[in-house]
């Protein structure tokens, strides 16, 4: 029985989908639901994640990745965005 020679076979890699991949499994490692979408030149995180910390960790993690490309952070932190008044440090 004979192995296939993988050096004749050819293989179609979508650099879009594996720069998505990339991406994606760069934010995985926080909390919460984040979302990663390319569009053009432009990524675009969404989703929500516990802390302001995590929220800009998720853009930085994916600048060394995408340096070609802008990054729009649309991620939400309920903890910030709620309507509650903060209250003052003593």
């Amino acid at each position: 029985m004979s192995v296939p020679d993988a050096s004749r076979h050819a293989v179609r890699v979508d650099p879009r989908h594996v720069m998505h991949e990339l991406m994606t499994s760069a934010v995985a490692r926080l909390s919460g639901c984040i979302r990663v979408e390319i569009q053009s030149d432009v990524v675009r995180l969404t989703g929500s994640t516990g802390s302001w910390h995590e929220k800009q960790l998720a853009q930085e993690c994916l600048r060394p990745v995408c340096s070609s490309m802008r990054i729009q952070n649309e991620i939400t932190v309920p903890a910030w965005d709620s309507d509650q008044p903060v209250r003052p440090l003593r």
